[in-house]
């Protein structure tokens, strides 16, 4: 039933996963939640995956430098520089990837 549901659904610019999701919730009784799958552009999710490798990588490094006491967790100089490499590798533009991906998802919906 929810096959046809989806193949009957109105043409969507978001990924199959996304019109599953919306068909489940309309045929539950109670509501569902979870998070949305999103869809991005194939530049969008390249530079995303370079980023948050990036940045996943950094948080490695200096979660490991915190915890052996290389890097002082309670030095305002460190945490600043912490947070500065953090913008420098790129957080805000993966934030705004997310945003614009979350934006096309939720104008989808009304």
């Amino acid at each position: 039933e929810l096959r046809s549901i989806i193949d009957n659904a109105a043409p969507v610019d978001y990924l199959p996963k996304a019109a599953l999701e919306l068909a489940i919730r309309e045929q539950c009784e109670s509501e569902v939640y979870s998070m949305p799958f999103f869809a991005y552009t194939d530049e969008e999710s390249e530079e995303a995956d370079t980023l948050k490798a990036d940045l996943k990588s950094y948080l490695q490094q200096m979660k490991s430098e915190f915890i052996r006491g290389e890097s002082d967790v309670d030095s305002d100089a460190v945490w600043e520089e912490y947070l500065a490499t953090v913008k420098e590798i790129g957080v805000d533009r993966i934030l705004a990837i997310e945003q614009a991906a979350y934006d096309r998802y939720a104008s989808n919906l009304e």
